[in-house]
C-alpha cells in the first residue's frame, strides 16, 4: 500500500507549528506528501499578506513546498464549522487532487472558537480517515486533552523553533509562549521517556483501520502502537478463568492470582499511555450468555481449558492452531502444551515432591496467541494460557513490556486479514524470580486455509 496523503487543517498561521511542527517535519523526512490548509486570514490586508509570507517560509523549513500551502481566507475570529465551510474544503481537495487518509488538526479541548471550528470542518470534510488532534498550548484546555499518540521530536526540536521564528509578527506581540510550549512538550515526553514530544488525540473514522500502521511509523509509544492497531474498536472483553473442582492438587498454587494481578497492570498501562478511553470489560467464562460475547467481540482469553470454559469449548477446537493445552482425566492430570505440528508435548518443571504429595512449580510454560476471531472477522482473540497460573499471568504481563511489544510489532502484521489467521509463540516463566523468556524460535504464523491435521 502506498503512503497516504496527509492534510494539515489549521485555523491560523502558526497553529500547526505550535502543535505539530516536529511531527510534520518527521513525516516529510519519511517521504509522506503533506498539504497544509490554513482556514482564516486577517482582515487587514498588510497583516494578511505578511502572515501568509511567514506561513510559506515556515512550511518550507518543515519540508512542505509553497504549492502545497493553501489559504482559504475565511474571516479570522469568526470561523464556523458549517456546511459552507466544509464544502469549501472538500472542493479544494477535489480541485487539487488530494485524497487524504490522514489529517492533522485541532483538539476540541480548546478555548479558541476558531480552533474548535477547524476541528469540526476537518471531521466534516473527510471520510475513511485517521485524524490527529493537536493542542495549541496558548488556548488548550488541559484537563480535557487526552492524547493517545506521542511523537518524539527531540531530534527535530531546533527545526520546529526555526519554523516558529518565521512568524515574527506573532513573536512581536508575545503570542508565541516559548516557555509554556517547551514545558508542555517535556510533559508529553514523559509518556515515552524522551526529552520533547508532540501529543495527539485520535479520531479513527470508519474505514480508516488500514491506515494505522502508517501512524505507527512516527508514534513512539510501543504500547499504544501495538494495542491501537490490534483493537481498533477500543473495546476488549477479558474472559477470565473460574476455579474448577479437580480433586487434590498435585502442585503448589500461588496465594493470589497472578493473572488477575497482571490484568490490573494491563489496565494501568492503558491509563499510563493515555489510552484510558479503551474499555477492558471483565467477565467470567462461566457467565450465562458469554458464548455470544465471544463470537462477536475482541477477546482476551485468560487461562487454558482446565479452568476457562471458552478455551475448552471453542479455542481448543480451532483446527489451524499449532499449540494447545491438554490434560488427562480423571483428576486433571499431566497438564501439558501440545505441539500439533511436531507431534511433541511440553510440560512445566517441578521441584521435589513434598511429604504431602504437592510439588513446587519451578518453570511454567504458556502460549501467547494473537489471531483473527474466526467467528467475527473484524475482531481478534488474544490468548494468554499457561499450564499453571504463573504462566498465564506472565503471558498477560508480556503485553505491557516495551521490549516484547517492540518485537511483536515487528512480527505481527496488522490488521490480520483472511485467509491469514494469526500467530502463536511459547513463553517460559521462572516462578521463583518471575522472569519471563519468550521462545522466539517457536514463533508461528498460522494460515487459516490449512488445518493442523494436514501438517
Amino acid at each position: 500500500m502506498m503512503k497516504p496523503d496527509i492534510v494539515v487543517i489549521a485555523a491560523h498561521p502558526d497553529d500547526l507549528e505550535i502543535g505539530a511542527a516536529g511531527t510534520i517535519f518527521k513525516l516529510r523526512s519519511l517521504e509522506f506528501e503533506v498539504h497544509i490548509f490554513i482556514l482564516t486570514s486577517e482582515v487587514n490586508s498588510d497583516i494578511r499578506e505578511k502572515r501568509k509570507t511567514e506561513a510559506i517560509r515556515s512550511a518550507a523549513i518543515l519540508g512542505v513546498s509553497e504549492e502545497n500551502v493553501t489559504f482559504l481566507d475565511m474571516r479570522d475570529g469568526y470561523l464556523v464549522g458549517n456546511g459552507g465551510s466544509v464544502r469549501k474544503v472538500k472542493a479544494l481537495l477535489r480541485t487539487k487532487g488530494i485524497n487524504p487518509r490522514i489529517a492533522i488538526t485541532h483538539s476540541e479541548h480548546d478555548s479558541h472558537n476558531d480552533h474548535r471550528a477547524a476541528r469540526e470542518i476537518a471531521l466534516g470534510a473527510l471520510r475513511n480517515s485517521l485524524i490527529l488532534h493537536f493542542g495549541v498550548v496558548n488556548s488548550l484546555i488541559r484537563p480535557g486533552f487526552s492524547p493517545e499518540m506521542f511523537v518524539d521530536i527531540s531530534e527535530f526540536r531546533d527545526r520546529k523553533v526555526e519554523a516558529l521564528k518565521c512568524h515574527s509578527s506573532q513573536n512581536d506581540i508575545n503570542r508565541l509562549q516559548w516557555q509554556n510550549m517547551a514545558l508542555f512538550e517535556k510533559t508529553m515526553a514523559q509518556s515515552i521517556e524522551t526529552k520533547f514530544a508532540e501529543a495527539f488525540e485520535l479520531t479513527i473514522q470508519e474505514g480508516a483501520q488500514d491506515i494505522l500502521p502508517f501512524v505507527g511509523m512516527v508514534d513512539c509509544s510501543q504500547f499504544g502502537r501495538f494495542w491501537r492497531q490490534l483493537i481498533t474498536s477500543r473495546e476488549i472483553y477479558c474472559l477470565f478463568s473460574a476455579p474448577r473442582l479437580r480433586g487434590a492438587s498435585q502442585w503448589l498454587e500461588p496465594a493470589t492470582s497472578p493473572a488477575r494481578s497482571a490484568l490490573s497492570r494491563l489496565r494501568d498501562a492503558f491509563s499510563k499511555n493515555s489510552m484510558a478511553n479503551y474499555s477492558i470489560h471483565e467477565h467470567s467464562s462461566e457467565e450465562p450468555g458469554i458464548d455470544l460475547l465471544f463470537y462477536r467481540s475482541n477477546v482476551l482469553l485468560e487461562g487454558g481449558p482446565v479452568s476457562n470454559r471458552i478455551a475448552q469449548m471453542y479455542f481448543n477446537h480451532i483446527p489451524q492452531l499449532r499449540f494447545l493445552i491438554d490434560y488427562d482425566m480423571p483428576g486433571v492430570r499431566n497438564i501439558r502444551i501440545i505441539d500439533r505440528w511436531k507431534k511433541t508435548e511440553h510440560f512445566a518443571k517441578y521441584g521435589n515432591e513434598r511429604v504431602d504429595g504437592i510439588r513446587e512449580t519451578i518453570e511454567d510454560l504458556s502460549i501467547l496467541t494473537i489471531i483473527r476471531n474466526p467467528f467475527s472477522a473484524d475482531n481478534v482473540i488474544v490468548g494468554c494460557m499457561g499450564i499453571h497460573a504463573w504462566g498465564t499471568g506472565a503471558c498477560i504481563n508480556s503485553l505491557t513490556q516495551v521490549a516484547i511489544l517492540s518485537e511483536l510489532s515487528k512480527r505481527v502484521k496488522l490488521p490480520i486479514v483472511p485467509p491469514f489467521l494469526g500467530y502463536q509463540v511459547l513463553m517460559h516463566t521462572y516462578c521463583r524470580t518471575d522472569e519471563l523468556q519468550v521462545d522466539w524460535a517457536t514463533w508461528t504464523e498460522l494460515d487459516a486455509a490449512t488445518s493442523t491435521r494436514e501438517k
